[in-house]
């Protein structure tokens, strides 16, 4: 059977992140410079008034958060701004707000895709529900004894009785 390809969830690790990293004056401030045009941290640090290692900090934990590009130019570093992902993080981030906290079965998974537990909340299972039913082919007839191999193949347990 193909997989298919699903988008992957919201992580609330990569927007705490996000967040943390536009929480401060001097990385917005180097975030609106980069805008315009890439620059090098010794362009920033002059800029802004700020040593080279204080703005190499704020650059390292922008970069964490993915909202930087860079270019090597032999010593020299030259940064711009990421803006799609700032985008994209941004509409996230505003997505999860609206929606609440959205839950990924990943976590419940092994490595080889057999289902270790049965979340308990409705819409874990329903999440869960969808990451093993996304595994079949709707278009495919499955016989009784087709289904069977199938459910013993996703669940580490018998699965009549996770339920």
């Amino acid at each position: 059977m193909a997989k298919k390809r699903r988008s992957s969830p919201l992580d609330k690790r990569s927007i705490v992140r996000f967040h943390q990293a536009l929480g401060d004056d001097v990385r917005l401030e180097i975030l609106s410079l980069l805008r315009k045009e890439a620059r090098t941290g010794s362009e920033l640090a002059r800029i802004q008034g700020l040593s080279h290692a204080t703005i190499s900090y704020h650059l390292d934990l922008l970069g964490e958060a993915k909202l930087l590009h860079y270019q090597r130019w032999g010593r020299a570093v030259s940064y711009r701004l990421a803006s799609a992902v700032l985008e994209s993080k941004g509409g996230e981030s505003v997505r999860w707000l609206a929606e609440g906290e959205v839950f990924s079965a990943e976590h419940l998974f092994t490595g080889e895709g057999r289902l270790q537990r049965w979340p308990m909340k409705r819409s874990e299972q329903y999440e869960t529900l969808k990451k093993i039913v996304g595994r079949l082919d709707a278009d495919t007839f499955y016989p009784s004894e087709a289904m069977s191999a199938f459910m013993r193949d996703v669940f580490e347990e018998d699965p009549w009785t996770l339920i």
